[in-house]
């Protein structure tokens, strides 16, 4: 077997391998945009099951035959080790526009002349006066098709069958060709199977993207190369560090005044205290509106008004064992659904609904299980807390509160994935909104219950005086465990995302228990890879709803309980300037290429908000009136009564600020939409010129 690894020192050698090697580095760099698909290879020399190696060889021989028969360029490549068959997958120029005209593939017009809106593709358009679509903005060739649109039709011609022969049996469907078989002797078909980076459009991202703290972030670029579903969240998530200005600055201003007062309230409390919390509701209601107007804006600049009518089933469904195929005749057409799942019923329990309420009652019993704990560690560490002496305490309330919320989270993660797919959604979009309501409903919870019942439930049982705070002041306790909840979050997320992976890394290279790895470090040698190879290794891409969770939640601290720790938004701000960038490098350099997805909105996490936005008006009220004091400073003599009428009084007049902004803030935006209007007639004009109809050559 050819050894993997040579001497940095080592003149000669293999120098017919390590040009081999280089050539095929060279020749990937080169390569049209590429699926890439890898088979594990027995070792003759340790294999002596011969009726083994020949089944292995069939399987091998099958696969790479049908995707010749689908008319697909296959290259073919052994890594230097020779345990790994590697090959890349590309479409014919001509096979990339029959597909890309019979599935109606939307491309965008010349910017100059045709006014850059989404058409609809076809050959006939494509050569009308010398060509109506600009040339692949990534690089990807001479074809107007980008690299992610190039992958995208590949991938649908590998799961596709040939003319010649009907049914799904010849389909490939590389998801189960991964899977374990049901013998356990047996390993799976292929042992990797993704959409490789495309080296010159990555290294551009690398430098104007990763690389460039103080730029803009290039979202055209990004959406032009992972689709408008990540640009979609990086656009958020921009937004979202922009908008954390506001909140950074006010609450270092009052950080500054309350830093001036202590000295004489012998308390962290102020007059100022009732500004900031009506200023971090106003906030969250621009927020929210504001961001409905930059979606809609994208939505507009983006074309992706009718993405959900587009939207095909996902892999999982069709192949999911309780899926109906070819059975079930529709109830409105008559005709037979190709693939279909009873949706059901929530009274009597039937179908997906009764799944879904299912999930429901589990999530809910994880809640009372999630609120137990909560109340359960605030009890256990009461004794100690002391009247004028809470900070302690309240520091190990905070870190249990944090392991307790991370922990069940984690576990969380686990139960969902597998409701998910007892429910069998049909499509992505149907699939992520379920995601996101179940997510928000557990952790948020989770999340916000234990700072909630200090706040507000601690002083207010009734038969349960054990559990009230020192002296009946929640609002210190509420502070020290706010704080310290923010600050382990802080270096919790920085160990998980940092600290750990490169330790593991450090270890992985200086691993004593491994031998073969300490041998090579002491003969100096380097480990020679392909750039297949390379990406093989990478991490497989999260779901996109995940990246949005940790933001949405970081929001609601700011929006309901940053005025008991002003400096939460300063931290918040550093801490996501830096995630920003660190995100797109990891989605570049450590992440396999994504599979193209594509979305009109954020979904459900838009209620999410709006819910997070109301419940900020009632907390913010809450805390200055009846958990703090700041009201005081106005009005000493105050009964309780009147803390009442205050905290009904203020946040009946938050609610009416939100309905005042949300009428002034209209979520269309008039000149993103005037664009679009006139895209869409200087399309029009120019499909009339050509007398061409959008929709007649869509054959699929």
């Amino acid at each position: 077997m050819v050894p993997r690894y040579k001497s940095k020192d080592d003149e000669g050698g293999d120098d017919d391998e390590d040009g081999a090697a280089a050539a095929a580095v060279a020749a990937a760099e080169l390569a049209p945009p590429s699926l890439c698909m890898v088979f594990k290879l027995p070792d003759e020399d340790e294999c002596i099951d011969e009726e083994y190696m020949a089944l292995k060889k069939e399987q091998r021989e099958r696969i790479i035959g049908k995707l010749r028969n689908l008319n697909l360029n296959v290259e073919q490549v052994i890594n230097r080790t020779k345990d790994k068959l590697i090959i890349t997958i590309s479409a014919h120029e001509e096979i990339l526009k029959q597909h890309a005209e019979a599935r109606g593939l939307k491309l965008a017009l010349l910017e100059d002349k045709y006014g850059g809106g989404m058409c609809m593709y076809s050959k006939d358009l494509n050569d009308y006066q010398g060509g109506v679509f600009p040339d692949a903005v990534d690089g990807a060739g001479e074809l107007p098709f980008t690299s992610l649109m190039q992958l995208e039709i590949t991938d649908r011609i590998v799961r596709s069958t040939t003319f010649d022969t009907g049914g799904d049996a010849e389909a490939l469907h590389p998801e189960e060709l991964l899977r374990q078989p049901d013998d356990d002797e047996l390993e799976p078909e292929i042992i990797g199977y993704f959409y490789m980076h495309f080296t010159r459009a990555r290294v551009k991202l690398l430098v104007d993207w990763a690389g460039s703290w103080m730029k803009p972030q290039p979202l055209e670029q990004v959406r032009v190369y992972f689709g408008e579903k990540v640009a979609l969240f990086f656009t958020f998530y921009g937004y979202f560090v922009t908008m954390l200005w506001l909140p950074a600055l006010w609450g270092v201003w009052l950080f500054v005044t309350q830093c001036a007062s202590r000295p004489d309230t012998q308390s962290w409390e102020n007059p100022y205290m009732v500004v900031y919390a009506v200023s971090l509701s106003v906030w969250a209601v621009l927020f929210t509106q504001l961001w409905k107007r930059l979606e809609a804006t994208r939505r507009y600049e983006w074309d992706t008004l009718d993405f959900e009518d587009q939207e095909t089933e996902l892999l999982e469904f069709r192949n999911h064992p309780e899926t109906i195929k070819k059975k079930h005749a529709n109830e409105i057409t008559g005709q037979i659904d190709d693939y279909y799942f009873f949706e059901g019923t929530v009274l009597p329990p039937s179908g997906r609904k009764a799944r879904s309420l299912a999930s429901m009652i589990i999530i809910l019993s994880l809640c009372f299980l999630s609120g137990c704990l909560s109340v359960w560690i605030y009890r256990m560490c009461q004794p100690l807390m002391k009247q004028g002496d809470t900070t302690f305490g309240a520091c190990i309330i905070g870190l249990l509160y944090t392991v307790q919320t991370e922990s069940l989270s984690h576990a969380f993660d686990f139960f969902l994935k597998w409701r998910m797919y007892v429910e069998n959604w049909r499509t992505e979009t149907e699939r992520e909104d379920a995601i996101i309501l179940r997510l928000a409903v557990f952790k948020l919870f989770n999340a916000y219950f234990g700072i909630f019942f200090i706040a507000f439930a601690a002083n207010r049982i009734p038969h349960a005086p054990w559990l009230k705070c020192p002296a009946w002041q929640c609002m210190p306790v509420l502070q020290a465990t706010f704080t310290s909840m923010m600050v382990y979050n802080l270096a919790y997320r920085l160990l998980k995302d940092k600290g750990m992976p490169g330790f593991l890394r450090w270890f992985k290279a200086n691993n004593p228990f491994d031998k073969e790895q300490q041998l090579k470090k002491k003969a100096n040698q380097t480990d020679i890879k392909l750039p297949m190879e390379e990406q093989l290794e990478l991490e497989a891409p999260k779901e996109m709803a995940v990246y949005y969770e940790e933001i949405v939640i970081q929001f609601g601290y700011i929006a309901m309980f940053g005025s008991s720790f002003p400096l939460v938004g300063v931290i918040s701000l550093l801490l996501n300037c830096i995630y920003l960038r660190t995100y797109a490098y990891d989605l570049l350099a450590t992440k396999r290429r994504p599979p193209y997805q594509c979305a009109s909105d954020i979904g459900t996490w838009q209620d999410v908000l709006q819910f997070l936005t109301l419940m900020s008006v009632v907390t913010n009220a809450g805390l200055c009136g009846l958990t703090g004091h700041s009201i005081y400073f106005y009005n000493p003599d105050l009964s309780y009564v009147d803390r009442l009428w205050c905290v009904a009084i203020l946040e009946h007049g938050l609610l009416l600020v939100k309905i005042m902004v949300e009428s002034m803030i209209s979520p269309e935006p008039d000149a993103a939409l005037e664009e679009y209007r006139i895209r869409q007639e200087k399309k029009k004009a120019l499909l009339q010129d050509a007398r061409i109809q959008e929709d007649a050559f869509k054959q699929e």
